[in-house]
């Protein structure tokens, strides 16, 4: 996972990679520093193959004709309706009402800045489509979603290893705390991913917002 941390654009270090080269106790971690969150639903582990559904459903569902005139309104309809397929899906599991909205929420959240970038785009260009659908980037659009959700908690924690003190900083977000900042006795820092305490289903969001997103485009463009 790569995040902007301290103004630059970082890949974070895998846990496992980080204690296996400090050589750290099995129980650093998240866990070590921050309080466990709420339980969340197993459907993000075990239900992959209707989620795996639901994304193929709203690939089918978007208007077969985006304009400027709808562009806008794209965003709130497909969040209805992946509201929809998860109350569905939640009548027969664990999952929670407050999940769904959560879920539903963060899918607006990516969709919504594609919209507004697509409409920048095209009156930067004068309405050029092919223009529009060069410079158009997924990814750097999602990027900066991520980028604005996470950020490096203030509060600092010490950690003791091998006779040296390191201070810890949680990785906080509204999908939970998603790794540390750890800055050893020399003034190193290390920025890890733990995603022991986050929201499970950060990957399907993710996979399904820029699936999505990217099919906005090409509605948009063709």
């Amino acid at each position: 996972m790569k995040l902007t941390l301290d103004g630059e654009l970082r890949t974070l270090q895998p846990l496992a990679d980080f204690t296996a080269e400090q050589g750290l106790p099995p129980a650093f971690g998240v866990p070590l520093f921050a309080a466990a969150p709420l339980p969340h639903s197993q459907i993000w582990h075990t239900r992959t193959a209707d989620l795996e559904q639901i994304k193929r459903q709203m690939t089918t569902q978007l208007p077969l004709r985006i304009t400027m005139d709808n562009l806008t309104q794209v965003p709130q309809m497909m969040t209805m309706l992946l509201h929809s397929a998860l109350l569905g899906l939640g009548e027969q599991t664990d999952l929670s009402l407050e999940e769904v909205a959560f879920t539903a929420d963060d899918f607006r959240n990516v969709l919504e800045p594609v919209a507004y970038k697509l409409v920048q785009l095209s009156y930067t260009n004068q309405h050029d489509k092919a223009a529009v659908r060069q410079q158009f980037d997924m990814a750097a659009v999602y990027q900066e979603v991520l980028d604005s959700a996470i950020f490096i908690n203030e509060e600092t924690q010490s950690y003791e290893h091998d006779g040296a003190i390191w201070q810890v900083q949680c990785l906080s977000s509204v999908y939970g705390n998603m790794g540390l900042v750890v800055t050893t006795a020399e003034g190193q820092k290390h920025y890890i991913e733990d995603r022991q305490h986050a929201f499970p289903g950060i990957p399907f969001v993710a996979e399904l917002s820029q699936a999505i997103g990217t099919a906005v485009m090409d509605h948009f463009t063709r």
